[in-house]
């Protein structure tokens, strides 16, 4: 039931990727030595089966072509949408491909650091304990989704919020479960001590930074449709999830003045990253619902982005231990999305009761 209703949430048509990516390259037909031959002789010799074959070939490209329509039209207002990006977008897009350009001529010309042999049992148990925490608050999140996929009139901007959360919440479970396994740790060769960087918690902050700021952001928009937030949305997210990759390859390749260009980078990226945010909120923030509180929690997120640049430049000084920082990662880490994710349902609670009391108000005015 969670994953049917996450599906129709996120608007997702599979099917067509599936069929076209998967079902067809690895037909026997797609890879036969001489596939023309093949279709010739085919037609030659048992041209009643091949009809037939053909036929059904045609129903199934035929129904592709049905699971891609409604895609086709989401993204060309997904298009449409990125064409009235402002210049704060922009700058963050050229950014991202700028940002993509190095991480590729490291990852082909430079050498990385050796892998972390050591296991820190205190930093394990901590991941462990995390990955425990987190999955009461997804469970919440799963009954009040299925909640409103079964109410009379659900709302999309609530499923929307719902399969974001989940989102967020699973790629966080995941990534603290192979951190409490080792995480892929890496010698840290910007520090000034030995102690390890874990490639699973950066490509963890890809994915889950970005759900993390759309979280924050989407309840800013009303009435606007998911595909036009999302557009606006996408050049920070895209810069998110770059800067967080871009900041561990700098922490882990050796030639110093390489790495320590990759963290410079990472942090301009997200200079751009905030002052797009601040673009979009001074747009947004005075025609929403509870302004106040939408705004104080995008200001609290901010503030904790800080500190985690903050801690992790005192880890690279040794000022502060491996432990530390980690402790420090993991509790802000899980409390600040569980607040962010309560916030987000606080909207939508509110928002609901505004609607009803709207629609009683409207009843009587009849």
């Amino acid at each position: 039931m969670v994953l049917y209703w996450t599906y129709h949430m996120l608007h997702c048509n599979s099917g067509w990727w599936f069929g076209t990516f998967f079902i067809l390259p690895f037909s026997w037909e797609f890879h036969h030595p001489n596939w023309l031959s093949y279709f010739s002789e085919g037609w030659n010799h048992q041209p009643e089966l091949y009809s037939c074959h053909l036929s059904l070939q045609c129903d199934f490209c035929w129904s592709q072509l049905v699971f891609l329509a409604p895609w086709d039209v989401a993204m060309k207002k997904f298009l449409a949408s990125t064409r009235l990006w402002p210049p704060t977008a922009q700058w963050c897009w050229a950014v991202v491909k700028f940002q993509v350009v190095m991480c590729i001529f490291v990852h082909c010309c430079c050498t990385i650091g050796p892998r972390y042999q050591d296991i820190n049992e205190d930093e394990m148990e901590l991941f462990e304990l995390a990955r425990k925490i987190l999955i009461f608050p997804l469970l919440l999140v799963c009954v009040f989704g299925i909640a409103e996929g079964c109410s009379n009139k659900p709302r999309e901007q609530a499923l929307v919020s719902c399969g974001v959360v989940i989102l967020e919440f699973g790629v966080e479970i995941t990534y603290y479960n192979l951190l409490s396994r080792g995480g892929l740790g890496f010698q840290n060769q910007r520090a000034h001590d030995y102690r390890p960087i874990y490639a699973a918690r950066w490509i963890g902050w890809s994915v889950a930074i970005p759900m993390l700021n759309f979280m924050n952001l989407y309840p800013l928009v009303d009435n606007q449709p998911f595909m036009q937030v999302l557009a606006r949305l996408c050049p920070q997210s895209a810069a998110s999830a770059a800067y967080c990759w871009t900041c561990f390859l700098g922490s882990v390749v050796l030639d110093p003045w390489m790495g320590w260009t990759l963290n410079a980078l990472g942090c301009f990226s997200y200079i751009l990253v905030v002052v797009d945010e601040v673009c979009f909120v001074s747009d947004h923030l005075l025609a929403t619902t509870m302004p106040a509180l939408k705004g104080y929690s995008i200001i609290v997120k901010e503030h904790m982005f800080v500190f985690y640049t903050g801690v992790w430049l005192m880890g690279l000084g040794g000022f502060a231990s491996s432990y530390a920082c980690q402790r420090f990662y993991t509790a802000t880490d899980v409390s600040l999305k569980a607040t962010m994710a309560f916030l987000l349902f606080l909207y939508l609670m509110c928002g609901a009761q505004k609607m009803e009391t709207e629609t009683e108000t409207e009843q009587k005015n009849l």
